[in-house]
Parts: C-alpha cells; structure tokens; sequence
C-alpha cells in the first residue's frame, strides 16, 4: 500500500496513506471490550471534543449543545484511554489501544506509529490543532468502498471531480496526559506512518474558554469549550468553497 509525505507548515502535515484493517477475529475481540456508555444527546449529530460532549444540530442556526462527557467508571478523568462513538443509548467506549497502537513518549516529545485513518482507502489528512481533516477515500469503479473507522464524520467534497471525501475527526488520538495541549504532526519514520506530538502552550479545539478572544481562528467559545462554528464536512480548502471560507472542513462564510 502506498504511503507517501507532503509537509505544508510546521503545524500542518500532509499524509496520503492506508492502514491495514484489523481480521474479522480482531474485530470481533474490540466489540467484545465495547464499554455501553449512554449519553444524554439532544441529536445524533454528536462528539467527544477533549473534556466535552457536543452535538450539532442539522437544521443551521439551530446552535448546539455542550455538556459533560462521561467516560467508563474510574477512568473519567482519562479521556486519552477511551474513544467513544455512536450517539444517546447507542454510545460505546473502547480503548484507544485495541484501535490503534498506544504512544510512546520520550521527554516532551510522544509518537504513534500507524494512526488511524478513515478506512483503507488512500487519504491525505492535515492536523488542526485539536482535530484531523482527512481528504479522499475514493474507490474505483465495481470496487465496494470499505467500513468507515467509527468516530470519523464525512461528507462529500464540494467541487470534487474524483468523488473525494472529506472526514473530520474532532476526538483524535493523543498521549495520555491530557492534562495540557498538543500540536501533533505526521511523519514516515522507519518506513511507518507515525503521529508525532509535542507539549504545547497553545489553545485547540477543545480548550476551556471564557470568550472568543481564548479561542484559535475558525472556533468559537460555548459553554467554555472552543469549538468550530459549524460542523458539516464538504471542504479541504478555501477553493472548495468560493466566495466563503473552508474553516475545520466546513464551508462558512463567517470571517476569520
């Protein structure tokens, strides 16, 4: 499988990649460790964003709702041990390892080798600082497109001539000490895709707030979480979405 780099900017990494996915009986072991963990969810349209729970509603204008999120019994306070997807009485939690391979952090510096990506297909994915874009996945004629990775939210790309993608991840792996933020990157390292993050002093997605001003660019203070200001992915770049801006894989024509 092909796997190749393209670095745009310190912050921003480019990867196209696939990951092999795991046999009929791995499967079958992670559903086994599924934890049920019901969430109160006002839609379907829902995350886990760092400390919080966020749900989108589909009609615009509608706002959305921030609440707690809540994680398998003593580990609550462990929100980088667990990846939860699906949404109200169908919400499931299992660890982030039998998902994908654990970091493994020496001094302020921690890799992942083989992150996830949305499914088999051949993506390029960018991280935004408390969230992973990924663009692609098409698959060629008569070929039957493989199970998407849960937790990924996609939609089709505006624009697109090759029936592209575009996922956004708002509840990406990170090393387990979530008590301060990351800026993470990719990388080939040893032949392998690897993850790489490093402590750091800036806000994300995710971060406690008290106003817009403690927020990065394209996210919004509410209910004391940054967020994006609308959750539909259709874009990987400004030129998805002329004259409006693509912000967190979204077309919005909100300024900067």
């Amino acid at each position: 499988m092909r796997r190749t780099l393209r670095r745009l900017s310190p912050l921003l990494v480019c990867l196209s990649a696939c990951r092999a996915r795991p046999s009929a009986e791995e499967l079958s072991v992670t559903r086994l460790r599924a934890i049920s963990v019901p969430a109160n969810d006002p839609s379907e349209l829902c995350s886990d964003v760092v400390d919080a729970r966020v749900c989108w509603s589909r009609k615009p204008g509608d706002g959305l709702w921030v609440g707690e999120r809540h994680l398998p019994g003593p580990s609550a306070s462990e929100p980088a041990k667990y990846r939860c997807t699906g949404s109200g009485q169908a919400r499931q939690c299992r660890l982030r390892t039998d998902l994908a391979p654990a970091f493994r952090c020496k001094g302020v510096r921690c890799t992942q080798r083989l992150p996830r990506v949305p499914d088999d297909g051949d993506w390029e994915c960018a991280d935004l600082g408390g969230a992973v874009l990924c663009r692609g996945g098409a698959q060629p004629a008569g070929v039957t497109r493989p199970s998407l990775d849960p937790g990924w939210w996609c939609g089709a790309r505006r624009r697109s001539t090759t029936g592209d993608r575009i996922c956004l991840d708002l509840d990406p792996d990170y090393p387990p000490a979530r008590g301060e933020s990351f800026r993470c990157s990719y990388a080939i390292e040893g032949a392998k895709l690897t993850r790489l993050c490093e402590s750091s002093t800036l806000p994300g997605l995710g971060s406690r707030c008290s106003q817009d001003s403690a927020c990065p660019n394209d996210s919004r203070c509410v209910g004391g979480v940054c967020l994006p200001h609308a959750f539909s992915p259709n874009c990987w770049g400004d030129a998805d979405c002329a004259p409006e801006r693509c912000a967190y894989g979204t077309c919005t024509s909100r300024p900067r």
